[in-house]
């Protein structure tokens, strides 16, 4: 009794500054990860796929689910999306800022992930890692990652789903520990579940936490202690209540599937696409830093890690392992068999565990005087990739978009001259900055559905014959400058002639604003327009 007496305050000691400690550096972590998402936040303009967000957000939650199923995600993130619009606004500032909270959360996790995960003491080696470093080293890895910033700097559902997929794990990891507690497996049900109603990608995420559960359910070395009854028990019930629960969207998933493999907009697969996707999941989205075949090391580095984190057969380890590896090792088995669905952001679950695996390998190195070296080589390098991703959203924040396009044609039309855009996606952009005063050519059938086909409306078309009988002697048309199946340019009758043209070059194109005067008209009352011209740099609003 006295030894315990002597011993205890020293004990209470260590462990009140353990926390302190992981406090401390959590607090710390979380600023910087905000601060990064939030510099910047509002300075770019909307693309199409946010706009697509947006409007598909202000739809009844009735005729959301109904558009959505003629898309190709799941309704969660706009119906979470629909009440922060009611309430922030459409501006880009705000908007983004329900992508960002969700970032953030996803680094927060990590951090309480690991931090819970390495603070065991079922085994001494593992505690001995220092929990307080591979919390905060991974944390700040997905703080930094260019991938991680991108999609938390835009209004679509990969900042949730990296979110998602660390707190499932984590909950997952957790009712392992105590497979008896069905709270725990209640809890980890419901967010895999939420997972899965946010991006298709979530499945593979499942498959990775398929994987690890019978791995540990299967081998009794792992945890003497370990109540294997019960785990095979709950963690069934836990994947048959996950299936119940999405039950009512699986008959809109498969015909969103099908229509997937009907059309997409990626290219046929090429191994080159998975080197590239690989690239830019690791370092810059944006920009290609290197050639493609860099994506191959890359793609060895993951092995390396993964494996070597795998064969500490923790569950920790086995559960992160598995989980971070099936994204990737799903995605490409199913672009070689089937629909090309290689993207750098669809592997946004997969980087994310890779980067908990890292922090926790590193935090393992044998001795301070390895593990000090290489954490801040892997930041100091993480942070030269940021400071990349910021120079590209500099140069991307300068350039006009749809704001400077719309401006010029305000500008320079008369007040009865329509607007008609040659496609839905750049329609949908103006309708989110102008309101609905715009029309996109042809009908429904003239695009592919992943041009934003879900979110129209019959009314919001116009064909050549309904402009040929319009009341307009003008009507100007927003080309892009490149054509393919689903960017198709305007094709006016023999009823019009191009009077004046005006080009806005943006980050990955031409614009042409294109004023069309009717050949019969009379046109006294307007100013006779210079030959057709080209605005190199339009002011930006």
């Amino acid at each position: 009794m006295s030894t315990q007496l002597i011993e205890m305050p020293s004990n209470t000691r260590r462990t009140v500054g353990h926390r302190w400690t992981a406090w401390l550096l959590y607090a710390y972590v979380l600023v910087v990860a905000a601060g990064l998402r939030l510099h910047m936040l509002g300075a770019v303009n909307y693309w199409f796929d946010e706009t697509f967000s947006i409007r598909m957000a202000q739809f009844s939650i009735l005729e959301m689910f109904d558009r959505c199923a003629q898309d190709t995600h799941p309704p969660l993130f706009f119906l979470m999306l629909k009440p922060w619009v009611c309430v922030m606004g459409t501006t880009a500032w705000s908007v983004r800022l329900f992508s960002m909270l969700w970032s953030v959360g996803a680094v927060a996790a990590a951090f309480g992930f690991v931090c819970e995960a390495m603070s065991t003491q079922q085994d001494t080696r593992f505690y001995r890692g220092k929990p307080e470093l591979a919390a905060g080293l991974a944390a700040l890895l997905i703080a930094l990652s260019p991938l991680q910033l991108t999609w938390a700097h835009q209004v679509r559902m990969y900042a949730p789903v990296a979110c998602l997929t660390v707190l499932s794990t984590w909950l997952l990891w957790r009712a392992q520990q105590c497979p008896a507690q069905r709270s725990r497996w209640i809890a980890y049900t419901f967010v895999a579940t939420a997972g899965l109603y946010t991006h298709v990608t979530m499945w593979f995420v499942l498959g990775g936490h398929l994987c690890g559960l019978a791995y540990l359910a299967t081998r009794s070395s792992l945890n003497a202690g370990l109540d294997r009854r019960s785990l095979r028990a709950n963690s069934a019930l836990a994947i048959a209540a996950i299936g119940l629960l999405f039950a009512p969207w699986f008959i809109a998933a498969r015909s969103q599937h099908a229509r997937v493999q009907s059309d997409f907009w990626l290219d046929p697969f090429e191994f080159k696409l998975v080197g590239d996707a690989l690239l830019r999941c690791f370092s810059n989205p944006e920009v290609l830093l290197a050639d493609y075949e860099y994506g191959y090391w890359i793609a060895q580095g993951l092995l390396m890690i993964l494996l070597t984190l795998a064969v500490g057969r923790r569950p920790f380890d086995v559960i992160v392992a598995g989980t971070a590896a099936v994204p990737f090792v799903a995605l490409i088995a199913a672009s070689m068999t089937g629909r090309n669905i290689i993207n750098a952001r669809y592997f946004i679950s997969g980087q994310t565990l890779v980067c908990v695996a890292a922090g926790v390998l590193v935090a393992r190195l044998p001795s301070w005087w390895l593990r000090i070296p290489v954490a801040i080589a892997l930041l100091v390098g993480q942070s030269l990739l940021t400071s990349s991703y910021f120079d590209w959203r500099v140069a991307a924040a300068n350039k006009p978009g749809i704001p400077g396009l719309l401006a010029l044609w305000d500008e320079h039309r008369s007040e009865d001259e329509p607007l008609i855009f040659c496609n839905p996606m750049f329609y949908t952009t103006a309708r989110i900055y102008a309101g609905d005063q715009f029309r996109v050519f042809g009908d429904q059938s003239r695009y592919a559905f992943f041009v934003g086909t879900a979110i129209m409306s019959d009314e919001e078309y116009v064909s050549s014959s309904e402009i040929d009988v319009g009341t307009s002697g003008s009507v100007w048309i927003c080309d892009f400058g490149w054509s393919s199946p689903f960017l198709q340019p305007v094709s006016l009758s023999a009823s019009w002639v191009l009077a004046e043209e005006i080009s806005v070059r943006e980050f990955n194109g031409t614009f042409f604003l294109r004023r069309y005067d009717r050949r019969d008209s009379i046109r006294s009352m307007r100013p006779s327009a210079p030959s057709p011209r080209s605005l190199i740099h339009p002011p930006k609003v």
